[in-house]
C-alpha cells in the first residue's frame, strides 16, 4: 500500500493556555499541577471557535457551539482532502473509496466519510470506520489484510476531530489539552507513490477506557490524569515491539508521539529513539486526538530523507491505541 499524499487543515481561530488560565483566574479557581503542566507544554493550538465565545459562554452548552463555530468536523476533512487530491495530481473522480472517523461528529448521520465524498461531488463507497478516535491506524490496519484486487486504484482516508468544541471552560484539564483539525490521505495499493505503508495495528482496552468519557453531543471528560501514564506505556511498549524486530535499524528510525502529556521521553530515548529523530508539534496543536501525530508528518514529511522509516504513535480516548509505520522511498 502506497502513501500518495497527505495534507492537513486546521481552523483560523487561536485558543492560547494563557487565555484559559485567565479564566480560570477570574472565576477564583487555581490550576492543578497537571493542568499547569499542560499548560505549559501547549501554549496555543487551533480552535473552531471564537475566544469571545469561550469567555462568555465557557461552552457550557456544546449544541451552542454548533452555531457558531467557524467549522465543522466535515468541512476540515473536505479541506484537507482537497488539498491531498491536488498534492497527488489525480481527478477526484478517479477516488474509488473514501473512508473516515471522527470522535466529535456533528451528526452521525450520514457518516464523515459519506460528507466529504458529497463535498467532493463523488458518487462512490463511502463509510466510517471508528476506533475511539484512533481510527486511522485501526483503518490502515484494515486496509492491509485486504486483497489488492479487491480495492480500488485511489482511496481517501480522513480522520477529523474538534474538541475544542467540546470542551467545559470552567473546569478540567482537557480545556488545556485539545486542538482541533483534520488530515487526508491519498493512498493505492497498486500505483506507486514516495511513501510505502509498512505496517499498521490497533487495540483497546475495556478496562481502561472507564478514564474517559464523550458525552454524545455534550462535553469531553478525562477523569484520572493516570490514564496520561497509561498511553505513555502503550506507547513505549509500541516502540519496544518495533525496534526489537528491527535490530540495528533504530537510526533509520523517526519517531512521531501520540501528543498526549506525561511522554516519558528518557524511556523512549533508552528503547533507541534518537532524541534528533523525534518529532512532536505537541507544544503547536496539542492533542487533535488520533489525528495529531498524522498532521504532525503532514507538516514534517519535508525533513525526512528516503530510505528513513516513519514510525506514528495513535492513542485516542476510549483507551484506544495503535501504530502506523511508513517508509520513504
Amino acid at each position: 500500500m502506497y502513501l500518495l499524499s497527505i495534507a492537513a487543515a486546521e481552523p483560523q481561530g487561536l485558543l492560547k493556555s494563557s487565555h484559559v488560565l485567565e479564566l480560570e483566574a477570574s472565576s477564583g479557581q487555581t490550576p492543578s499541577e497537571m493542568e499547569q503542566y499542560i499548560a505549559s507544554a501547549v501554549p496555543e493550538r487551533r480552535t473552531v471557535l471564537p475566544l469571545e465565545y469561550i469567555s462568555s459562554s465557557l461552552n457550557k452548552n456544546p449544541r451552542e457551539a454548533i452555531e457558531i463555530a467557524s467549522d465543522t468536523p466535515s468541512s476540515l476533512a473536505a479541506q484537507a482532502a482537497r488539498s491531498a487530491i491536488e498534492e497527488a495530481g489525480i481527478d477526484a473522480k478517479e477516488i474509488g473509496l473514501v473512508l473516515g472517523g471522527s470522535a466529535t461528529p456533528l451528526q452521525t448521520i450520514p457518516s464523515e466519510a459519506q460528507r466529504v465524498a458529497g463535498a467532493l461531488s463523488l458518487k462512490t463507497n463511502a463509510y466510517d470506520i471508528n476506533g475511539s478516535s484512533g481510527e486511522l491506524s485501526l483503518l490502515l490496519s484494515n486496509l492491509l489484510k485486504w486483497k489488492d484486487e479487491r480495492l480500488p486504484d485511489y482511496i481517501l482516508c480522513v480522520s477529523t476531530n474538534t474538541p475544542t468544541a467540546r470542551l467545559d471552560y470552567s473546569k478540567g484539564l482537557e480545556r488545556y489539552l485539545f486542538g482541533d483539525g483534520a488530515v487526508a490521505l491519498l493512498l493505492s495499493p497498486r500505483i506507486k507513490g514516495p511513501i510505502r505503508v509498512g505496517s499498521a495495528d490497533y487495540k483497546t482496552s475495556a478496562g481502561r477506557s472507564s478514564k474517559t468519557r464523550v458525552e454524545i453531543y455534550g462535553h469531553i471528560h478525562i477523569d484520572d490524569a493516570e490514564y496520561f501514564s497509561y498511553l505513555s506505556e502503550q506507547q513505549q511498549e509500541i516502540v519496544r515491539t518495533l525496534l526489537s524486530s528491527n535490530t540495528g535499524e533504530s537510526d533509520k528510525f523517526f519517531f512521531i508521539d501520540n501528543h498526549y502529556p506525561n511522554l516519558d521521553k528518557e524511556a523512549l530515548y533508552s528503547l533507541g529513539v534518537h532524541r534528533d529523530r523525534h518529532i512532536s508539534h505537541f507544544d503547536k496543536i496539542g492533542s487533535v486526538l488520533g489525528t495529531a501525530p498524522f498532521i504532525t508528518f503532514s507538516k514534517s514529511k519535508a525533513q525526512i530523507p528516503a530510505g528513513s522509516t516513519v514510525l506514528l504513535s495513535v492513542a485516542g480516548l476510549g483507551a484506544g491505541t495503535g501504530y502506523v509505520t511508513l517508509g520513504v522511498e
